[in-house]
């Protein structure tokens, strides 16, 4: 069977680390190698994955000797993992999620072996806790390139592929094209994401879902841990988008103008659209009383 390597950046997930690492020893496929790389967490991730990794040497625990940021966690993880290990494919699993089932693993390698003009097969993905009829799935499997780009961009919110299991010679292109240089970005997901439809077919399993855990996240500034303070709250809320735009325009120089034009426009209406949402929101109760009291 074709080794399979299983990225895994955690921070500060000893809650759940555990059941995340358990659903991947309870696949049925077993040719797996998994990579831990802890970004300086203060619990007990550390010790706790290394436990794992004492009794099954399929696991491997690295840890960083400062805290990085999430994109260079993820990046330093992903280059040293390909370094020292090989693979047919790769895949991205967090510290805190949950494969759906014993087969999430089989039946994705299976797809790849035999749609060989597929370069990746994504899993269907659902908060844990959530609707078990919602899942966020792949809906374009066009194999023109330009296809795939526009509808990954106007579907954005129905789609996600940073968990698919990627073919490794995929998972390289995009891992090493200049735009996906180590740094640090808002979006990290959304331009991995981008890269991957961008690379080739992906393809969707609904046999087997990708469990994602929601966890209430405290904003903070990257580089330096402190707490943002939102003394401005709208220039706190564009930073992240306005830093991807200008300061960080390369990313986009491989694509064309028009792939640019909607990729400005969307993540600008995507931000957004929960300010939208509650200024009409607002709007209706407004009208609302002013009805009723007349």
């Amino acid at each position: 069977m074709s080794q399979v390597l299983i990225l895994m950046p955690v921070y500060n997930e000893a809650e759940f680390l555990s059941d995340s690492i358990l659903s991947v020893q309870s696949q049925l496929y077993t040719n797996w190698k998994l990579v831990i790389q802890d970004n300086c967490s203060e619990d007990n991730t550390f010790r706790l994955a290394k436990d794992f990794s004492h009794s099954d040497d399929r696991i491997a625990v690295l840890k960083n000797s400062i805290k990085k940021n999430v994109q260079d966690n993820w990046f330093t993880l992903a280059t040293f993992a390909l370094s020292q290990y090989e693979s047919e494919y790769v895949i991205w699993l967090g510290g805190d999620d949950i494969w759906s089932n014993s087969n999430f693993l089989e039946s994705k390698v299976k797809f790849l072996q035999a749609q060989l003009d597929y370069q990746s097969v994504a899993p269907g993905v659902r908060n844990l806790n959530s609707d078990p009829n919602f899942t966020i799935s792949i809906k374009s499997k066009s194999r023109f390139k330009s296809a795939r780009l526009t509808k990954y961009i106007l579907d954005y919110r129905n789609i996600n592929v940073l968990w698919a299991l990627m073919r490794r010679t995929t998972f390289e292109k995009l891992l090493l094209h200049p735009t996906f240089y180590p740094g640090g970005f808002s979006g990290f997901d959304w331009y991995f994401g981008l890269g991957i439809f961008y690379f080739g077919k992906v393809g969707c399993d609904s046999e087997s879902v990708y469990l994602k855990r929601v966890r209430r996240i405290v904003s903070s500034n990257s580089t330096s841990g402190r707490q943002v303070e939102f003394r401005n709250p709208y220039r706190n809320f564009m930073i992240p988008y306005l830093e991807t735009f200008y300061s960080q325009r390369r990313r986009f120089a491989f694509l064309s103008s028009p792939i640019k034009f909607l990729i400005f426009f969307s993540l600008f209406f995507i931000s957004h659209a929960r300010l939208f949402r509650m200024l009409c929101t607002k709007v209706q109760a407004l009208l609302s009383r002013v009805v009723s009291n007349e």
